[in-house]
């Protein structure tokens, strides 16, 4: 790969959810580097971490620890005044939103 810096960087990224007494760490200690240009697929078993990745490099999500950087801004603590896009089948979740984007056939239609 290409700088040290790259258009998405994790450090040290690790994701826990606490539900009671339970704690579930979906990343634990995670380091990547994606590059300009570079398409990048996450591949692994159900549960293990992929969505929880994409999510935190998507500003959906912020880790528990670590450090997110998209090209040199540290976006770690992004969770104000962000826009949060959410796919969705159901169309009862649709009264949630703020705005409804329809897409049909690859077309925007409201």
């Amino acid at each position: 790969m290409g700088s040290q810096v790259g258009v998405v960087r994790l450090a040290g990224v690790t994701k826990r959810y606490q539900n009671g007494d339970e704690t579930t760490e979906a990343l634990a200690d995670v380091d990547f580097r994606a590059e300009r240009g570079e398409m990048v697929t996450a591949i692994g078993p159900s549960v293990s971490g992929k969505s929880t990745m994409l999510n935190v490099i998507g500003l959906l999500d912020t880790p528990t620890t670590g450090t997110v950087r998209i090209q040199t801004r540290d976006v770690t603590a992004f969770n104000e005044n962000v826009a949060v896009v959410a796919v969705t089948h159901d169309e009862q979740l649709v009264e949630y939103g703020d705005r409804v984007v329809e897409l049909v056939d690859g077309r925007v239609t409201a």
